[in-house]
């Protein structure tokens, strides 16, 4: 987790249970830092926006959202890694192809 990472944050992961190692806040830092980790303990990357599973995940939220209201004229997504957004945009389509 990057070191500048907001204190809620960090408080909501230990609480959770979870370990933080921190690392510079860059790209680069955290790639080493996960690739570090991954090397050390042998677990396995699920990347949190560059997999098309996790994208497909993330588009169940919005397919939800269409079932519920399905003549929505828009639907707003946060961008921040942008799997939410790929979901969101790629669930909203094909739900919109399928009834038009």
């Amino acid at each position: 987790m990057p070191k500048n990472a907001p204190k809620v944050k960090c408080q909501a992961v230990e609480a959770y249970g979870g370990k933080i190692t921190f690392c510079e806040p860059t790209v680069q830092a955290r790639e080493a830092g996960a690739a570090e980790i991954l090397a050390r303990t042998g677990g396995v990357l699920i990347h949190p926006f560059d997999n098309d599973r996790v994208i497909a995940g993330q588009g169940t939220a919005a397919l939800e959202l269409l079932e519920d209201v399905p003549d929505l004229d828009f639907i707003l997504a946060p961008v921040s890694g942008g799997g939410l957004l790929s979901g969101t945009a790629t669930a909203a389509r094909l739900y919109a192809r399928k009834f038009a």
